[in-house]
């Protein structure tokens, strides 16, 4: 009915037959075998993508209804239907669809992630009747609730497993070991950015030692936070060549033309369980993996010092002394070893207690124990 009468095209349009963003091209479709099923996965996230829309438009038009708002209103129906494509993941972006198209292929999923901001900030800049701000209003308010509701509850069944502090990474997720399930769609990244920036402090993910911004040799800035976090947004393609580039992974590896075509050509959710599969310490893979598969964003990483890329004197004689494959095997030997006493010490009351300036220390005298043991080894 509301597509008859013309709704979902009023002023602003509602988002549904211009294609998804997690498809910016069909190209795969033409391979042989994985092409039918690449094109079946296509159409069935899209049509869902386009169901949901539609379905939560009729639902508003409803309330607007109730409310007095006249849906003859181009304006009125327009705001409903910005608010709605950005409920559903497609935000408005100010430029043309040959200029948002080129911008999607250096930057993952442009529109998702202006509709994470247009939530978070109530649509601010966007010309938006009082209705339609209103019902973002209320969104929001619904949103944060149930996530921090979630969250006091996965605390209180795995204490230690919540970060409060918003300067960390883990804010907005519930830690199972070295894995993180983000349930907030993503949009605690932009909380996390926005607070660092505002405390001009970082909490670190792993270790939960504060610092702050700009103090001391080498320390991050908040123009380095911004870089990072624009760097995180990059296409699988633009990160490809990113590493190239930087002659370094994300990992801090060197980059090859096969490990980078494996990372292209393997989906997401796979590498995700290979990761979980490669760490002992790791949530457990099935729930993480599920999780993944429902947009729950399941990352797992540990705290990693790659002595391939050091400049210490030290570590180039003991390389030179037992050769690249050892060195490699008492490399992995040492960080499995770091990462086992963090995980025993940080939710520790008298780790807590520490000072930052004393964590850190602590940390770095069992380094330096850790590795002298590896080299005795």
């Amino acid at each position: 009915e509301n597509y008859l009468n013309g709704r979902y095209e009023k002023g602003t349009k509602l988002d549904v037959g211009t294609g998804e963003e997690a498809f910016p091209t069909s190209a795969p479709a033409k391979i042989p075998i994985f092409g039918r099923l690449f094109k079946a996965s296509e159409i069935a996230y899209e049509a869902g993508a386009m169901r949901m829309r539609v379905d939560i438009a009729d639902r508003i038009y409803k309330v607007a209804e109730k409310s007095g708002i006249d849906l003859n209103d181009k304006f009125e129906v327009g705001s409903i239907n910005e608010l709605v494509n950005s409920l559903t993941g497609r935000g408005k972006v100010p430029t043309g669809e040959a200029l948002q198209a080129t911008i999607n292929k250096a930057f993952f999923s442009v529109k998702f992630f202006k509709s994470n901001v247009d939530f978070l900030t109530l649509h601010a800049g966007s010309k938006m009747s009082g209705f339609a701000r209103k019902q973002a209003a209320i969104n929001l308010l619904q949103v944060t609730t149930e996530i921090a509701v979630i969250l006091k509850i996965a605390d209180a069944l795995w204490p230690g497993s919540v970060e409060f502090d918003p300067t960390s990474s883990n804010f907005g997720t519930i830690k199972i070991g070295n894995t993180r399930i983000d349930i907030t769609g993503g949009m605690k990244s932009l909380v996390t950015l926005a607070m660092r920036i505002a405390r001009q402090s970082v909490k670190s993910s792993i270790t939960g030692i504060t610092t702050e911004l700009g103090e001391g040799y080498g320390t991050q800035t908040g123009m380095d936070l911004l870089w990072n976090f624009t760097e995180n947004k990059f296409s699988p393609m633009f990160s490809v060549i990113k590493d190239l580039i930087s002659n370094r992974t994300f990992g801090g590896d060197k980059p090859t033309l096969a490990s980078e075509a494996a990372i292209l050509s393997t989906p997401i959710i796979i590498q995700q369980g290979w990761e979980m599969k490669n760490d002992p310490n790791s949530g457990n893979i099935l729930l993480g993996l599920i999780a993944d598969g429902l947009g729950l964003s399941a990352n797992t990483y540990t705290l990693k010092d790659n002595w391939n890329i050091s400049t210490s004197k030290e570590l180039a004689q003991f390389k030179a002394k037992v050769g690249s494959q050892e060195f490699k095997k008492a490399n992995n030997k040492y960080n499995l070893g770091l990462n086992n006493f963090i995980a025993k010490v940080i939710n520790d009351p008298q780790y807590q207690a520490l000072s930052n300036d004393d964590k850190q220390d602590f940390i770095t005298w069992e380094k330096d124990q850790l590795k002298s043991d590896v080299f005795k080894e």
